[in-house]
């Protein structure tokens, strides 16, 4: 998540997503740390099993970032982050458009500097720390299952194709562009979120401190579980 969104918050808890899709019962959140000074950036060991002995989704890192020629993120893409609403106090998707790309010299609270994306989208306070997700699409090289529909399809036609859709993730929303006071919930006048790209979130992820950590983490878990005979 953000930095600024765990500063002198105390009695911290999250909520695993089960493998059916609910929300696991709230545990301690401990264990949060900030990498990289210039970066608006906290992460969380997840160094314990769900409440219950339940089991989450996850994925890791080296799947989670994009590679190759899909990594550009380009003004017009569409965007869709995950927050909490806050008035009704719930999770929610929402969407955008990539409006700047690799922004210097943007000012951010709290002293940090890094470069960003500049999202045009509708801003809400309490959507700091939502992970964002670029579309991209590409044409389909197969005749689609789905046929048009009369009069579009004439038998004469050539086969049509199917879209493909491919989501990745592109950042972290870190403020909105306003001129009224950050911990409130408001809409932002300007409509412009300020996302922390995908590339630092990736290099503090997979630092040589971080990537030996987690493999000492997954080897005491494959060991628990070898134990309970899993």
């Amino acid at each position: 998540t953000a930095a600024h969104v765990i500063e002198n918050q105390s009695n911290l808890e999250m909520q695993f997503v089960q493998m059916d899709g609910a929300l696991a019962a709230p545990v301690p959140a401990t264990g949060w740390r900030v990498p990289d000074s210039s970066l608006d950036l906290a992460i969380l060991p997840l160094d314990q099993p769900p409440p219950g002995g339940g089991r989450y989704w996850s994925n890791s890192i080296e799947l989670s970032i994009p590679v190759g020629f899909i990594t550009t993120v380009a003004p017009g893409d569409p965007i869709f982050y995950v927050g909490i609403l806050t008035p009704l106090d719930r999770a929610m998707v929402r969407s955008g458009t990539i409006g700047a790309v690799d922004q210097e010299g943007v000012s951010h609270e709290g002293g940090y500097g890094y470069p960003c994306h500049l999202v045009d989208c509708r801003s809400f306070g309490g959507f700091s720390g939502s992970p964002c997700f670029v579309q991209k699409v590409f044409p389909g090289l197969n005749p689609s299952l789905w046929p048009l529909p009369s009069p579009y399809d004439e038998p004469e036609s050539q086969p049509h194709g199917a879209m493909a859709y491919v989501v990745i993730f592109a950042g972290m929303f870190t403020s909105h562009l306003t001129d009224q006071p950050r911990h409130e919930t408001y809409s932002s006048r300007y409509g412009v979120g300020v996302m922390l790209r995908s590339q630092e979130i990736e290099r503090v992820l997979m630092s040589d401190e971080l990537k030996t950590e987690r493999l000492e983490w997954e080897q005491q878990v494959l060991a628990h579980l070898a134990q309970e005979g899993e």
